[in-house]
């Protein structure tokens, strides 16, 4: 028999995942050994499956990176309608805003997103608070 062998995972807790001499083997952290039999062809629709996963998981964080994206895009929105109003509606805002934010899947994405339509805005009002605060100091 032709022995192919190939690490195909390997978790950084100790999980791994390997095919050698026509077996799928996992073994657990603890050392567990579990081995099916499976083919090329069997290999073939495993990977064809675990592709359309990926895809499907990228796509979702895509999803989430966009909705938290938007959901700073309202609240600067909303923040821009308050200004020179009552403070706490201001406050109330970031609370739903974050509160929404916590929600999403992928939430690591999210709050990519979300600094990322945040972070000019944040810039351009510490660059104003530190103007402000020279002019105090003359």
């Amino acid at each position: 028999m032709n022995s192919i062998t190939s690490t195909l995972y390997s978790h950084p807790d100790g999980h791994e995942l390997h095919f050698a001499d026509g077996l799928l083997t996992a073994i657990t952290d603890d050392g567990e050994v579990i081995s099916i039999p499976i083919g090329g062809d069997g290999i073939a629709d495993v990977a064809q499956r675990l592709q359309a996963h990926a895809d499907a998981i990228a796509t979702a964080q895509d999803d989430a990176k966009n909705a938290g994206f938007l959901l700073a895009c309202y609240l600067r929105a909303d923040i821009a309608d308050l200004r020179g109003k009552h403070h706490p509606e201001a406050v109330h805002a970031m609370r739903s805003a974050l509160g929404n934010l916590a929600k999403q899947d992928y939430l690591d994405h999210a709050i990519s997103g979300f600094s990322m339509a945040l972070t000019n805005t944040v810039e351009r009002g510490v660059a104003a608070t530190a103007d402000d605060d020279d002019e105090l100091d003359e």
